[in-house]
């Protein structure tokens, strides 16, 4: 199967196995460690290779592959597990660097992944089985470049267990952002959130448990400040993270930065003012500001829908009290500048003075989302 050439705007897909469980290393140096990752009753077991276990960024040449077979089968296409890879491209479109030491870096992908070894218990009536299996199973490198140490086109064939996946569909689809994050964790960090958040609005992990799942091998301390900085930074697609220290152990929160749905499912879980104070704490508010920006209910200007369940409140409360919260937010962290045009108060009951005030952000900026605090 040769892969069709994309550059830009190709779908980019994921296995859902691999984006569970810790089997790509973390390190940038080589990793010869055999790790072993329990849950459920189920353990999985990493045996590299003496030139090191496959990395995170190793991964992106099989998710460039699994994207192209999914790619060529919706198209018609006869597709099968030996892929024919044309390296430019590849690199283009993983957002890689196309000088010349890139097409010796994608060599030694192959050789990392093609030594990785995944060992794992399947039980088959109901007996254990033990079963292995490599990440590809074998690589060719058809073109090579003037050095003769570089790829420009190569062949190679995944494993079954990948290939099976593509084809019964057992995969998610990722943010092309994806390939921008720069640090491991960052692209760790971003599958565990697509694949347990999701669609839903936030999801809750502890450190301890994040710390087992993404594989790391840090200290739980250290572990907690690295995620501190990554916080900071901000810089996964689609998804905004919190660390919750208020609970013992600390929790990640992980939320979308889909303003609409957040804030309805916080409602319906009746956590709106807990969202409100991850967002007043990310927001660099004082103690004070947070206090005063906690939404204040206000029944006298709910909406009369007949058809509305009884016991809920109503969308247009909830709009209205988030949009006073967020106006305020944006009055104290938006560039660090307080704009004197924002007079919305999370307690005031003018409910225009607040839509003329997000009106002007918008205006004023309109390609930000002003509903966010940055």
């Amino acid at each position: 199967f040769v892969v069709l050439e994309a550059i830009h705007d190709w779908p980019v897909k994921d296995d859902v196995s691999s984006m569970e469980y810790p089997i790509f290393s973390l390190s940038k140096n080589r990793d010869t460690r055999i790790r072993v990752y329990s849950r459920a009753g189920r353990s999985i077991r990493i045996i590299p290779s003496a030139v090191g276990a496959a990395t995170v960024f190793d991964k992106d040449i099989l998710i460039y592959c699994i994207s192209q077979i999914v790619r060529g089968h919706d198209a018609g296409i006869k597709v099968s597990r030996r892929v024919r890879v044309d390296v430019y491209p590849f690199l283009l479109g993983t957002r890689r660097s196309t000088g010349g030491a890139a097409y010796e870096r994608v060599v030694d992908m192959c050789r990392r992944l093609k030594g990785t070894t995944i060992e794992t218990n399947v039980k088959t009536n109901e007996k254990e089985q033990l079963e292995g299996f490599g990440l590809i199973e074998d690589y060719r490198v058809t073109t090579w470049t003037k050095n003769g140490k570089g790829a420009l086109e190569l062949e190679l064939t995944i494993s079954e267990w990948l290939y099976r996946a593509a084809m019964d569909f057992d995969i998610l689809t990722l943010h092309p952002d994806y390939f921008s994050l720069g640090q491991a964790l960052e692209r760790r960090l971003y599958e565990l959130a697509r694949k347990h958040c999701g669609d839903k609005a936030w999801w809750e992990i502890s450190l301890p448990l994040l710390l087992e799942k993404t594989g790391s091998s840090q200290t739980l301390r250290r572990f907690k400040q690295e995620i501190k900085e990554i916080v900071e930074r901000d810089p996964l697609p689609d998804y905004r993270m919190f660390l919750d220290e208020s609970v013992k152990p600390n929790k990640l929160v992980i939320m979308t930065r889909d303003n609409a749905k957040l804030v309805c499912e916080a409602n319906k879980a009746g956590k709106l003012s807990w969202g409100v104070l991850l967002l007043a704490k990310k927001a660099g508010l004082t103690p004070m500001q947070r206090l005063a920006a906690l939404p204040q209910l206000d029944h006298r200007q709910s909406l009369n829908r007949p058809s509305w369940p009884p016991g809920q409140r109503r969308p247009g409360l909830v709009y209205r009290r988030t949009f006073r919260l967020l106006a305020k937010l944006r009055e104290f962290v938006y560039r660090g500048t307080v704009y004197s045009s924002i007079t919305a108060h999370p307690c005031a009951t003018n409910y225009r003075k607040t839509r003329v005030s997000i009106g002007f952000l918008a205006r004023k900026h309109p390609k930000t989302p002003f509903l966010l605090p940055r």
